[in-house]
């Protein structure tokens, strides 16, 4: 089990509380802190988890994220780069998942309820992905679907 306690930064060991960056066989649950956000960056590539408990901001800036079951949320959680993979993600209390930034993002055989925001950018749909009672709204956006 991965149960955050730390700084910013997901892919530092000692944010975690066995001082160990979650694998695939973990449950993440992350409380809510005081830092802004927590990162999860695209220079140290992609994680596996087994599923995603948040109350904390989540900015998904590269790399990919794979969740094996569920990740729920209610807080925000951003893509300005990067993939999410697998599991179905619920949105929750008012929290919503904004994609954003010149580089774009993809969203790959996963499901998503809640809102979707694309003020800016572009999306790239792949695989299973779908969307189970969300509200996509966005600006000057982009939505890819690939093959």
């Amino acid at each position: 089990m991965g149960r955050w306690g730390g700084t910013a930064n997901w892919h530092d060991a000692l944010n975690w509380s066995n001082d160990a960056i979650p694998v695939a066989a973990d449950d993440v649950t992350i409380p809510a802190t005081a830092l802004s956000e927590i990162a999860f960056s695209a220079t140290t590539g992609s994680r596996t988890i087994r599923s995603l408990a948040s109350q904390e901001a989540i900015n998904f800036s590269g790399g990919t994220l794979t969740v094996s079951t569920t990740a729920t949320s209610d807080s925000p959680i951003t893509l300005s780069g990067g993939s999410l993979s697998g599991g179905t993600y619920t949105l929750t209390n008012g929290a919503a998942m904004t994609v954003a930034g010149a580089g774009g993002s993809t969203l790959s055989n996963l499901t998503i309820g809640g809102e979707i925001r694309i003020p800016v950018g572009a999306v790239t749909l792949a695989g299973t992905t779908s969307f189970a009672a969300a509200r996509l709204s966005g600006g000057s956006t982009a939505v890819r679907v690939a093959p």
